[in-house]
C-alpha cells in the first residue's frame, strides 16, 4: 500500500509538473514573440504561475489521492518535486531558445544589464569587468542548469508558503490508530 502511495506521489508530481512546465514554456514563448524577454517586471508573472501551480496541484493531489488530508511536510515535498519537474521542462526549452531559436537573446540580456549598470553610475571599467564576468555564466548550457536549480529552489521557497495553506490534518477516529 505504501508503494502505491509513493507511486501516486511521484506520478502526480510529474503530471502537475508537466502542466506547470508547459504553461511556463508557453508564457516564455509568448513573451519572446512579443519582444518583452528582457523586461524584468514582466518576468514576475512567472512567479504567479508557479505559486498558483504549486497551490492548485498540491490541493488536487491532497483531495484526489489522499482523501482530503495532507501533512505540511508531504505538501512541501510534493510542491518542490512538482516544480523540479517543471524546471526540467522550462530548462530544456530555454536551452533550445538560447542555443537554436535566438542565440542573440543572450547579447540582448547583456545589453540590458549594461544599461542598468550605467544608470547606477558605475564607471566604464566596472561595467566592462562585470559584463566579462557575466559572459562567462551566460552560455545556453549554464543558463539551462541555473534555470533548473534556481526554479527548483524558488519552488521550494514557494512550497514552504503554500503548504501552510494546503495542509489538512486527519482528525478522524480511525486515523489515530494508523
Amino acid at each position: 500500500m505504501e508503494e502505491l502511495k509513493e507511486n501516486s506521489f511521484s506520478k502526480s508530481a510529474m503530471f502537475y509538473g508537466a502542466i506547470i512546465g508547459i504553461s511556463l514554456v508557453l508564457y516564455t514563448f509568448i513573451i519572446y514573440l512579443v519582444g518583452l524577454s528582457t523586461n524584468r517586471y514582466i518576468g514576475f508573472i512567472q512567479y504567479i504561475i508557479i505559486i498558483g501551480g504549486i497551490y492548485i496541484s498540491t490541493k488536487k493531489y491532497r483531495d484526489e489521492s489522499l482523501k482530503g488530508y495532507i501533512s505540511y511536510g508531504r505538501a512541501l515535498g510534493f510542491g518542490t518535486l512538482t516544480i523540479f519537474f517543471s524546471s526540467l521542462i522550462i530548462g530544456f526549452f530555454n536551452y533550445i531558445l538560447y542555443k537554436f531559436i535566438d542565440p542573440s537573446l543572450i547579447d540582448k540580456i547583456l545589453a540590458v544589464s549594461e544599461e542598468a549598470m550605467t544608470k547606477q553610475g558605475l564607471t566604464d571599467e566596472q561595467i566592462d569587468l562585470a559584463i566579462e564576468m557575466t559572459k562567462k555564466f551566460t552560455s545556453p548550457l549554464f543558463l539551462t542548469f541555473s534555470t533548473i536549480f534556481g526554479l527548483s529552489f524558488m519552488g521550494f521557497l514557494f512550497s514552504l508558503l503554500t503548504s501552510a495553506f494546503v495542509k489538512k490534518k486527519d482528525d478522524s477516529f480511525g486515523s489515530n490508530f494508523q
